[in-house]
């Protein structure tokens, strides 16, 4: 996969993804959901490793968002519109050496839908189907998380993605 390639995915994974203790926060009120939200802390991690004819080779990037202008609206109607934009710093460390990339004005814009199943918020986007732990929301606050692993297999070439992504909102 390119570099551009990754990134865009990174970006696009990261704005749709804490922990909690409380179990009030883990069984959520569909109610609580409605409304507008900020995004107001972008976080994740992906290691990629490459295996080619019996050698592997190790990626590690991470991105994180600043200067965020993200609202992200839910609609009693399970309809879902998320718009803005945010600076975004993605360190990548290859073979040893760390490099970080400044990217500015990145947008995030999206429509869809969504549905709460337990503690998964799932968004249905022109992209795909999203699936994400919610790990708090209250009336003010709501914290997703995503977890992906992928492996895939081409021309001989095994790529596994694992990827961590954590993000805030507040109303």
């Amino acid at each position: 996969m390119s570099k551009s390639k990754f990134v865009i995915t990174l970006i696009v994974l990261a704005f749709f993804l804490s922990s909690c203790s409380e179990d009030d926060d883990i069984h959520p009120n569909h109610s609580l959901i409605l409304g507008s939200w900020k995004l107001v802390s972008a976080e994740s991690s992906t290691m990629n490793t490459f295996q080619i004819n019996g050698t592997s080779e190790q990626t590690m990037t991470k991105n994180s968002h600043h200067n965020i202008r993200v609202t992200t609206t839910f609609k009693e109607d399970n309809s879902v519109t998320s718009k803005g934009a945010s600076n975004i710093d993605v360190t990548s460390l290859i073979n040893g050496i760390e490099n970080t990339t400044k990217l500015k004005n990145v947008p995030s814009t999206f429509n869809g839908s969504w549905l709460i199943d337990e503690e998964k918020l799932i968004l249905t986007t022109i992209e795909g189907i999203e699936e994400y732990t919610i790990d708090k929301i209250t009336e003010n606050k709501m914290v997703l998380t995503i977890n992906t692993n992928i492996t895939r297999v081409q021309t001989g070439i095994t790529s596994i993605i694992v990827s961590d992504t954590r993000l805030e909102f507040k109303k």
